[in-house]
Parts: C-alpha cells; structure tokens; sequence
C-alpha cells in the first residue's frame, strides 16, 4: 500500500539514489521518509528541491544534515549513486520553500 505512512524503521532500511552530475549532488528522499525520520520540509535550505512527494537533498548541507539522523538510531545510510554525464534534469525541479 503507497500511500501509508512510512515507520521509522522502513525509512532506516531504504536505499537512497544520490544524483551526482558534473558539479554537484542531491540525495532522493521520499518526504514520507523524512516525516518519519523527524523532519520537515522547513528543515531544509532552498538549495534542494522537491518533485510529487520526493525531495532531493543537496548535497554540501542538506543531506547530510539527513545522514546524521541514521547516526542517532545506529544505523548505515545505503545509497546508490546515478551519474549524469550533463546537467541533472532535476535542477529544474522546484526549490523547497524554506525559511532558512
């Protein structure tokens, strides 16, 4: 079932993709994963962006910021990284509104 929320737990044992493209990076977060990790989208700067229920992390402050929070309950984030060989299509995704 998609639409419930995610528990703790499911959201430590996820793998997150990390779009990397010449000159930057973002890690993909399904928001319900960041709810259940404790965040909001307020939690994050305008330098990442959002698309139909996905963030995307950046990655200088944001994701990591993210990561962290895998630390608190003891746990290894698992990522996979996609590599663009031009820019990211993402970058013209909508910025997070933040007040940061």
């Amino acid at each position: 079932m998609k639409d419930r929320p995610t528990t703790r737990d499911e959201a430590l044992r996820c793998i997150y993709i990390l779009h990397q493209d010449p000159g930057h990076s973002w890690l993909e977060v399904p928001i319900k994963n960041l709810t259940a990790l404790g965040f909001e989208l307020s939690d994050f700067s305008q330098f990442s962006y959002q698309k139909l229920g996905t963030v995307y992390l950046e990655e200088d402050g944001d994701a990591p910021k993210f990561i962290r929070s895998f630390t608190k309950w003891h746990q290894p984030i698992k990522t996979e990284t996609k590599f663009y060989r031009s820019e990211w299509p993402g970058r013209n995704y909508n910025h997070i509104q933040s007040g940061k």
